[in-house]
């Protein structure tokens, strides 16, 4: 009977350390099934820097445009008025 008792016991104690290890290996277990609120907040906020950076690159994009726009209309501004002069010293002469 002490043969059985001491497999009793160890076969008790090894259950004893399964549950111990349950509610741990159930705790990985969870957090590889559901979503890690602070990965979910890091991608949230890697989007948010992605769609920043986007919003910024499309300003930059309008900016350029705006700058070449408004050299080719003072190019144009002084094309005109160089032919408005020429033209006014030709009438003068």
């Amino acid at each position: 009977m002490a043969d059985g008792g001491a497999e009793e016991g160890n076969a008790s104690a090894q259950k004893g350390s399964a549950r111990r290890r349950g509610p741990v290996q159930a705790g990985l277990l969870t957090l590889m099934h559901r979503s890690d609120p602070v990965k979910v907040e890091l991608n949230r906020l890697e989007n948010e820097v992605r769609d920043k950076d986007r919003e910024l690159g499309e300003a930059h994009a309008e900016i350029k445009a705006l700058r070449l726009s408004e050299r080719a209309r003072e190019k144009a501004v002084e094309e005109v008025t160089s032919e408005c002069s020429s033209c006014l010293c030709k009438t003068v002469v």
